[in-house]
């Protein structure tokens, strides 16, 4: 095994996770040990994901697999996480659906930018940010469910409305700085020539 696939076998690990998270998550008798086992598979997600991205920088093993399989594994497991918190009323089901818009417009951007520019968008640091923040309002969910199953409901409203703002905030820079910024200057130039 050359060292350069040791990213694409975290994201594919990752890949696996997310059923393994939805089934811990709802699974047992015991609800506060299965919800702090689903954050403890989670937040090893996250950490595969940081992993990866720091080796794949560092000793430039970046390949086309990798392009693909990194963001889907990460996306699937927000979007598994973001969907058994709204099953579990812990998370307003707007700010599900507020991420999967953008992740909607994202993918739809990403396939005019291919076809243009034959070329993917990689991920800069508003994507990471909403990222991290993602991670960070679902882990705090969690664990707080599992501490305090009846949770007031406004500590959700605000986490949720703290994700959805930076969501926002992460497809503006998007559209800005993808289609306004250099891919959209780019294409421009190609309509004009």
């Amino acid at each position: 095994m050359h060292k350069k696939q040791i990213p694409n076998i975290l994201s594919i690990i990752r890949l696996l996770m997310v059923p393994l998270f939805v089934f811990v998550y709802f699974s047992g008798q015991d609800r506060a040990k299965s919800l702090v086992l689903a954050a403890v598979i989670y937040s090893l997600a996250g950490f595969t994901d940081i992993v990866d991205g720091y080796l794949a920088r560092k000793y430039n093993w970046i390949t086309t697999l990798g392009k693909i399989l990194d963001p889907l594994a990460d996306k699937l497991m927000q979007a598994a996480a973001a969907v058994c918190l709204v099953i579990d009323k812990l998370l307003p089901i707007w700010v599900c659906a507020v991420f999967f818009l953008k992740e909607i417009f994202m993918l739809i951007g990403g396939l005019i930018i291919f076809k243009k520019r034959r070329t993917m968008v990689v991920s800069n640091w508003y994507g990471k940010f909403a990222t991290a923040v993602f991670y960070a309002v679902v882990m705090i969910l969690i664990i707080c469910s599992a501490l305090c199953p009846v949770m007031p409901s406004w500590i959700h409203t605000i986490l949720g409305a703290i994700l959805a703002g930076v969501i926002v905030f992460a497809i503006i820079m998007y559209y800005l700085k993808t289609f306004k910024g250099k891919f959209g200057m780019e294409m421009s130039k190609q309509a004009a020539e």
